[in-house]
Order: structure tokens, then C-alpha cells, then sequence
């Protein structure tokens, strides 16, 4: 099977477990940080830092984090997102290690060797006060590179795992342990991953991971697809529950490159009767249900997926389906290069659309 069709398995689970609108993705939103770093404050944990270097913008439109400075002049770096703080939600990246070894001129760790992080309900940037690490619940990314994830590579897994979860200030339930105190704990990886590539597979580098938070309740890592990580009642370590807060990017030292960076927010209106009303929301919010449209889509460089009448369409232009599969693998008989097909049957839909640019993505849909 290979990477863009294990990778729909994350949106089959979803699909089934939260119950999926038909064309979900179009509520995906686009938070990769933009020149100027609008809507997201930066943080260096030992003086002002130098953001505009540390945290940019590339030509592709990628999001590149790269401290070179030396350590003892900027210490740990963080980008928060500062909009707004989320609560229920969902955030999925594409993320890759684009050197072996480290960024900081004059300090280094084997621990922090291609080592970067999403933070969950970070704390105020302005409340930080030189500490090292916000409060906040951590996605550790870990590459290819770094040898030091607690011995799992010994058990048949090729890399150190990515998509672990560390826990700076806080606490959580894990396993049946109401009180884990263990800072970073590894991600749980299927056997079928063992002696493989993945998840860095990909020829390119690059690997994802999505999340799911809700609030303090709980909070689910997967990758491609596959749910590596869960764990609940989410708290400071004083004992108060963790419900929100911002969302941070790390620069602990190793260049990291962003392709993608998208939520999808689960608070909305949960009134079936109501237009604004979408399958997928776990948290009512009254208000939004006096809306009296759809939810809003947000332009996006990737191709999208909608409901057209009877059909399924893509949208974006020049912009195709180049392949149509059930949940159960079997293909579906379209002629490539369509754009626009009947489902003959009630069911989960997977479908590769193909660009202009000639790159493929997955989609998923219920019909």
C-alpha cells in the first residue's frame, strides 16, 4: 500500500469516529505563518532573538524555523499563535528536518538532534517570564536523525518515533495512570511499522501528523492515519484543568520546514436543522447556528473536494481526480483526469486529486 493511500486512513477514522461532514476539508483552516509573522508572537526564552531570521517565510510559501544565533544569546525559542486561543479543535502539519545536525553555533544535545514541537494550550507568550518551555502539552517531532527515544528503535522500529508527547508543566492521565509525571513518553507505533521507512518514507522527507484536542478531556496523535498516541485529563501541575490556551511552534535548535499548518475547529452549531450546522462538531455553540449560510472557505493552494447535486467535485483550477477508491481499497471505474463523479453507493470515498502543478493529495468524503 503505499504513502497517499495509508495516509486517507486518517480521514476513514475520522470519518467514522466523528462523523465527518462530506466535504470536511473545506473547514480546514490555513494558520502557516505568513511575512511579518501576522497573528503569531515570538518568544526567545534569553533576550530578544533576531524573529525575522529564526522564523521565515520561503519562496514556496513553506515555513521554515531555523535558530542559528548562539544558544547562550537566545536560549529556546517559541512562535505562538496568538489570534485566539483553541480549545476544541483539530491541527494537522507537514513538516520535514531539513539537516542532520543542529542550528544553535555554540550548543547541542543528542536529545535535541532534528527535534522540534507543536505546544498544546500553551501559556500567555507575555506571562513566559524566561522560562524555557511554556505550559502547555507537547507534539515532540523527532526525524530520522535523532537516536535518543527510549530504546524503541531495539524493538523493530527503524527511527525514533515522532508525534510522542511531552508534558512542560503539566499533567496528564495516561494508560490508567491518573497522575503521569514522566515528561516526554513515546509515541505508540503499530507492528506493521516495524523494520519499515515510515514514517519517513516519503522520498522528499517529509512526514505529517494530525491531532485531535478536546479541551482539557482529551487529546489524540496520529500519523498517517494511524492514532500513536492518546491521553486524557489534561491539567497544570498544581491540578488546575488544562481547557485552552494558545497554540506554539518550538525552535529548540534543529531547522524545521512546514508545508502545511491547518485547524479545524470542533465548536460550532450542532442544531441539524441549521445551515451552519456541520457533523463533525463535539461542542455546541448556539450562536453559531444563526448563521444563515455555509461556514466560511478559506482560499487555499491545495485543491478541494465539494458535494455538486448527485456529485462529488473537485475544485481548484486545473485540478483533477485522478483516482477514486472505497474504504474497503476497491477502486472505483472513472476515466482519470475527470472532475466530477456519481458514488454508486452510501459509504466513505477516498479520492486522489492530482494539481495543476502535477502534485497529488488525498481527500475523504461520506456520500
Amino acid at each position: 500500500m503505499n504513502r497517499m493511500f495509508r495516509k486517507t486512513f486518517l480521514a476513514i477514522a475520522l470519518s467514522a469516529a466523528f462523523h465527518l461532514a462530506a466535504a470536511e476539508d473545506s473547514a480546514w483552516v490555513s494558520i502557516l505563518p505568513q511575512k511579518g509573522l501576522k497573528d503569531w508572537t515570538p518568544y526567545f526564552q534569553k533576550g530578544p532573538g533576531n524573529p525575522d531570521s529564526t522564523w521565515q517565510v520561503t519562496a514556496e510559501g513553506h515555513f521554515f524555523v531555523n535558530i542559528h544565533l548562539p544558544f547562550a544569546q537566545t536560549g529556546y525559542g517559541h512562535l505562538f499563535y496568538t489570534k485566539r486561543k483553541l480549545s476544541y479543535y483539530m491541527v494537522r502539519a507537514d513538516y520535514k528536518f531539513t539537516m542532520d545536525g543542529y542550528g544553535y553555533a555554540d550548543w547541542s544535545q543528542g536529545w535535541n538532534r532534528q527535534n522540534n514541537g507543536l505546544m498544546l494550550h500553551s501559556q500567555d507568550p507575555s506571562s513566559m517570564g524566561g522560562k524555557d518551555f511554556p505550559t502547555s502539552i507537547e507534539v515532540q517531532l523527532l526525524g530520522p536523525k535523532n537516536e535518543q527515544n527510549g530504546g524503541l528503535k531495539s524493538q523493530g522500529f527503524k527511527y525514533a518515533t515522532s508525534a510522542n508527547m511531552c508534558s512542560p508543566g503539566t499533567l496528564v492521565e495516561y494508560k490508567g495512570n491518573q497522575k503521569y509525571e514522566t515528561h516526554c513518553t513515546a509515541a505508540g507505533y503499530p507492528d506493521a511499522w516495524k523494520n519499515t521507512d515510515i514514517p519517513w518514507e516519503d522520498p522528499a522527507g517529509w512526514s505529517d501528523v494530525t491531532v485531535r484536542v478536546l479541551a482539557d478531556s482529551l487529546v489524540q496523535h496520529f500519523i498517517h492515519g494511524m492514532e500513536v498516541m492518546k491521553y486524557s485529563r489534561i491539567r497544570t501541575d498544581g491540578g488546575t484543568a488544562l481547557k485552552e490556551g494558545y497554540l506554539s511552534i518550538q525552535a529548540e535548535g534543529t531547522p524545521t520546514l512546514f508545508k502545511s499548518l491547518e485547524i479545524l475547529d470542533l465548536t460550532g452549531c450542532m442544531d441539524n436543522t441549521k445551515p451552519a450546522y456541520r457533523t463533525y462538531f463535539v461542542k455546541n455553540d448556539p450562536e453559531a447556528c444563526n448563521s444563515t449560510g455555509a461556514l466560511p472557505r478559506i482560499a487555499r493552494k491545495a485543491p478541494a473536494l465539494a458535494r455538486d447535486g448527485a456529485m462529488l467535485a473537485v475544485r481548484g483550477e486545473g485540478a483533477v481526480i485522478a483516482e477514486v477508491r472505497r474504504a474497503d481499497g476497491s477502486q472505483v471505474g472513472i476515466r482519470p483526469g475527470v472532475r466530477s463523479f456519481a458514488p454508486d453507493r452510501a459509504g466513505v470515498y477516498l479520492i486522489t486529486i492530482r494539481s495543476a502543478d502535477g502534485l497529488s493529495v488525498s481527500k475523504a468524503a461520506w456520500y
